[in-house]
């Protein structure tokens, strides 16, 4: 990371804390809350409020940036976060009412929803144009690790000291992320001209309708979010168990693949950051084409080594495209629009991953696996195909 700035640095290492954190939280509340209530239901309700958090926050997240800097976004409700965290730490620990917690849940997602279009759309500004791919490649690929290890660590956590100072764990290393957020250097003052949440909302809409890029960035979302919702634990489970016929270990493997591909995307692109940078229109574009025959490749053969090479080309082409099409972006938008592309990012792959998600779910219970991976197939060629129709903006 020689060749990158000193706030870069900073928020890097605010986001592994921050996102070890969040998932090392995830796991303490789930498994506090189901011992609290002996019910799957009220534990399989963390992830939909927290969903539900996001998406309220993204209508009202570009009226609230009317008032503050970007550093000032961040530390603010970071440290509200922590504040809310602690609080849902105190009721863990005397075994309140689940009720405060999913309600201070709730509150914590509004803050992560303020924060994360900032963090989203911040490396322009702290980074020089020739190292954003570079950049973008480091991030994702220490999100992938986090997200590769973190359930592990979690659960071998949780057997050594418990799922509640699992959970104070977590708050230490959100404390840590904020001890970085507080070094960032103030780049950015927003624009001083009010408008109500119902303007400023419609601000958001008018940037990405604007601008072709972040047209296409959130257009091609919609598409995605539900293609990648095949990666849901519950989809891979359902696979291994019922069209390949194998242990439920082989289940933890293909995850994991998937997760490996994504690393090494990451320090492939990370380590080739200039010429990835030259062929982004062609990753852009043609990749989605690749991964519908990849997703097409699982339900044409039954072979479980096969579904591990397959998963572990899905990680890789995957995240190619996904750093190329951010790094793209980045670049490209004007500064003052990004902000407003990834609000609405953020909002729409909340929705449509849920729904997806949900969706595919139903099909899977109701006419198999198989349609999961087609229905997921016919995503990824729309998005191909959307690519076609917005090839004049990606290639300039």
């Amino acid at each position: 990371m020689k060749k990158h700035s000193k706030d870069y640095f900073h928020l890097f290492y605010s986001q592994l804390f921050a996102n070890t954190g969040d998932l090392l939280t995830v796991v303490g509340l789930i498994s506090v809350v189901y011992s609290m209530t002996s019910k799957t239901t009220a534990a399989s309700m963390i992830p939909i409020i927290f969903t539900s958090g996001l998406f309220v926050s993204s209508f009202i997240s570009n009226y609230i940036y009317q008032y503050f800097t970007q550093k000032q976004i961040l530390w603010i409700f970071q440290g509200l976060k922590l504040v809310s965290l602690s609080i849902i730490a105190s009721l863990l620990m005397f075994e309140r009412s689940p009720i405060f917690i999913f309600i201070l849940l709730f509150i914590n997602a509004l803050f992560d929803g303020f924060t994360n279009p900032i963090k989203n759309a911040m490396i322009p500004f702290i980074e020089k144009k020739e190292y954003i791919t570079s950049a973008n490649a480091l991030m994702n690929m220490m999100s992938s690790m986090v997200q590769l290890s973190t359930w592990a660590l979690g659960g071998f956590l949780m057997s050594l000291i418990g799922a509640k100072y699992l959970f104070l764990f977590a708050l230490v290393l959100e404390i840590l992320s904020y001890f970085f957020i507080i070094q960032l250097s103030e780049r950015h003052i927003y624009n001083n001209e009010k408008e109500n949440i119902l303007n400023s909302f419609k601000t958001v809409l008018r940037h990405n309708y604007s601008n072709k890029l972040s047209l296409y960035l959130n257009l091609s979302i919609i598409f995605e979010s539900v293609a990648t919702s095949i990666w849901v634990a519950a989809i891979i489970l359902t696979y291994t168990r019922t069209f390949l016929h194998v242990d439920d270990f082989w289940f933890g493997l293909i995850n994991a693949a998937f997760f490996s591909g994504t690393i090494i995307a990451g320090l492939w692109m990370n380590d080739k950051d200039q010429f990835f940078t030259k062929i982004s229109y062609p990753i852009i574009i043609y990749i989605p084409l690749i991964l519908a025959f990849i997703n097409a490749s699982f339900i044409l053969h039954q072979s479980v080594l096969l579904a591990l090479l397959m998963s572990l080309l899905m990680g890789i082409f995957e995240d190619s495209r996904y750093i190329s099409l951010n790094s793209v972006v980045q670049r490209e938008v004007p500064k003052e629009a990004l902000t407003s592309t990834y609000i609405l990012n953020n909002l729409l792959s909340s929705i449509f991953f849920s729904l997806g998600t949900l969706g595919i779910s139903l099909v899977v219970d109701n006419q198999g696996v198989m349609w999961a991976y087609v229905i997921s197939g016919v995503a990824y060629v729309l998005t191909f195909i959307l690519g076609l129709y917005f090839k004049i903006a990606i290639k300039n």
